[in-house]
């Protein structure tokens, strides 16, 4: 059993009822949600079924709620309905209930949680890896929610066109290459040795270009500069940039 799957449906079959009460054409119910509340001082589902409906009945929100409400409040799991704001609609549940969802939980097992809510919906998932050249901090937490999100839509049966995790080892390639130009030859198997050589001959020479590029300061030919300013310039970055490569070896 899924909560606020089945609580939506609980909440349509509540509207087509008031529907019929009020002569009103089948609405759409395509907007309609059962959610969980932003504020769990409101209840445990929330729904805005007033507020996306106002214009198909022609009642203001808080009317509309209140007599989708009504409807509600005769329903067997259903403690309490309140109305908020403009128009939302806060459900709050018997206690009676949760040991059902328990046990429907025990009764599935691994197949808890799956639905097909994401049926005809079309995805595409990108997310990327840590950069093993820099520090690390709590963002680069993205790849697990990017596998978690893949997951998700595709226990709820969405068509997932991509899932692409970006890897790292052409960046980690590139740094190992560096490293090799500065006397590092056993880089770590693993990590260089599963690419492709059509993408090891690439990061080679991305990385032995990076390395001239900083080697030399990022300047070369006719951009130099003259005079012996430019030159201790030059230097004073030579320097700097063999210390950093240093520090990485």
């Amino acid at each position: 059993m899924n909560l606020f799957s089945y609580f939506l449906d609980v909440v349509r079959e509540a509207v087509r009822a008031v529907a019929s009460e009020q002569g009103v054409a089948a609405p759409d119910l395509s907007r309609l949600t059962a959610e969980p509340p932003r504020d769990k001082a409101h209840g445990d589902i929330a729904s805005n079924a007033a507020m996306v409906l106002t214009k198909s009945f022609g009642k203001n929100p808080r009317q509309l709620a209140e007599l989708i409400a009504a409807k509600l409040r005769g329903h067997e799991d259903i403690a309490a309905v309140e109305i908020a704001g403009p128009g939302f609609i806060n459900i709050r549940l018997k206690s009676s209930f949760w040991p059902r969802v328990l046990e429907s939980a025990l009764k599935l097992g691994n197949d808890y949680g799956r639905s097909d809510m994401g049926a005809g919906l079309k995805a595409n998932v990108e997310y990327v890896t840590a950069n093993p050249t820099g520090p690390l901090h709590v963002g680069h937490g993205r790849a697990i929610s990017g596998d978690d999100h893949k997951l998700c839509l595709i226990e709820a049966k969405a068509d997932l066109r991509k899932g692409l995790r970006q890897t790292m080892q052409v960046r980690v390639h590139i740094l190992l290459i560096s490293k090799e130009g500065l006397g590092v030859r056993n880089p770590q198997p693993g990590s260089c040795h599963v690419l492709s050589r059509r993408r090891r001959g690439w990061a080679l020479i991305v990385g032995r270009a990076l390395l001239l590029i900083v080697a030399a300061g990022g300047t070369s030919g006719p951009w130099r500069r003259r005079g012996d300013a430019a030159q201790e310039r030059r230097e004073d970055r030579r320097l700097k940039a063999r210390h950093t490569l240093a520090d990485h070896s």
